[in-house]
């Protein structure tokens, strides 16, 4: 990283069968600001059901990130992730450009492959050509962020003299962040492996997935640690410096007082987004006191070299829930994360 800070995002989890308005979701967020929360990070659905791990949909993320970005002044905002391969590039470069410049600078673009096979039927990507699609998506966006009357003519985009105005206000572009691995990832095949040569070559951040609702497990320490180290190789190997890349860490979280009566309250909280006991609930996310938070993050991140920013999504917006976050869980962590001060 450039700065020598720990940084923390929240994530509304924006799902619309919340009964919460929209208008309270950008209250929320603007709220999440004034406690010292440095970006908002807004996930990707396009369909309604992609049974059977999500039953509902999300509102859309640019017109999220563009609301958010009207209704505060200092926060990073980004989606996490973006599903690359279901646009064109052209138009991601347009929408991207603009969201940076009406920020005032101020967007990250964190992106992925999808997954959904019936999100690439229904847009007709051939989902078997989503790792070339990325790739290419991010050579031209990077070309039209930054120059003039691009030609391009690859295995999936042709196109000639296109230019994209305004330009982001950062240079030379908006970072770029992957998301990638995940809990059922048990070893590294040549797939695995090209996902995180692909990291090494093209991103400025790195976002795993750190736990698996269907499958109700965390990822595994040693699995995040060797693709750090695979990630790190190819940087070197690249000419790149790891100690400019970001590290993020992106989990849904429940904060606990460990009084009595609470338990209700937090199984009541879970159960609206997660099929399972209050006890599968904790081994798949971060449930429980501050302190056992914590613990818990030191434990399963024990294998990378650092954590540069934090991302919590909290099963509810409840305000309580926020301030707890702010008031006791970071300062938690900038003590056991240090020195990013």
């Amino acid at each position: 990283m450039n700065e020598a800070r720990l940084r923390f995002g929240i994530r509304p989890h924006g799902w619309i069968a919340d009964p919460t308005p929209f208008a309270d979701i950008v209250e929320w967020v603007a709220r999440a600001e004034t406690l010292g929360f440095d970006s908002v990070h807004v996930g990707d659905r396009l369909l309604s059901r992609a049974p059977p791990v999500y039953e509902s949909t999300m509102y859309e993320v640019t017109a999220c990130l563009a609301t958010f970005a009207a209704n505060t002044t200092t926060m990073q905002l980004s989606p996490l992730v973006y599903n690359l391969p279901y646009r064109h590039p052209v138009l991601t470069a347009k929408v991207f450009a603009s969201l940076d410049v009406a920020s005032r600078g101020r967007i990250v673009l964190a992106v992925g492959g999808g997954w959904n096979a019936h999100e690439f039927e229904v847009l007709g990507v051939p989902r078997v050509r989503r790792g070339r699609y990325l790739e290419e998506s991010l050579e031209v966006i990077r070309r039209l962020w930054t120059e003039n009357h691009v030609d391009h003519d690859g295995g999936c985009f042709s196109f000639r003299d296109v230019s994209v105005e305004p330009k982001p206000v950062q240079r030379p572009h908006p970072p770029i962040w992957f998301g990638s691995i995940g809990p059922e990832v048990h070893e590294f095949n040549p797939l695995v492996e090209r996902v995180l040569d692909r990291i090494a070559r093209l991103g400025d951040g790195w976002v795993p997935l750190t736990y698996s609702t269907h499958a109700k497990a965390m990822t595994d320490p040693g699995l995040l640690g060797r693709a750090w180290r695979r990630i790190e190789a190819g940087m070197h190997a690249g000419g790149r410096d790891p100690r400019r890349f970001e590290i993020i860490y992106s989990h849904w979280c429940y904060v606990t007082t460990g009084e009595a009566g609470e338990r209700e309250r937090c199984e009541e909280a879970v159960r609206r987004w997660f099929d399972g006991s209050l006890d599968e609930a904790r081994r798949t996310y971060l449930v429980g006191t501050p302190e056992e938070i914590v613990d818990r993050i030191a434990e399963s991140a024990a294998e990378l070299p650092r954590i540069d920013r934090f991302i919590f999504t909290p099963f509810n917006y409840d305000p309580e829930q926020t301030d707890r976050l702010a008031e006791a869980v970071l300062p938690h962590l900038r003590d056991r994360f240090g020195p990013h001060v």
